[in-house]
């Protein structure tokens, strides 16, 4: 399992994030895993479009909910 990977800025639009997937796949693959899942922030275009040219479909939105603890010692 992948949890998270990131590329950083000045590497993006170089074609790494799709040498990364691809590599992954590759991986993938050889596991035979039923389906692989990708998440990624609505707002994210660039991972989107790459997901969507990987032949990736969108299954559905989710929601994902943050809490600021900095805000909570403020109250308590």
């Amino acid at each position: 399992m992948i949890d998270e990977f990131f590329i950083k800025e000045e590497f993006r639009s170089k074609g790494v994030g799709k040498r990364l997937m691809e590599e992954a796949m590759k991986k993938f693959k050889k596991l035979n895993p039923n389906i692989v899942i990708i998440g990624t922030d609505k707002t994210n275009k660039e991972a989107i479009n790459l997901y969507k040219k990987m032949g990736f479909k969108i299954r559905k939105e989710s929601l994902w909910f943050y809490l600021n603890m900095e805000k909570i010692k403020e109250r308590v």
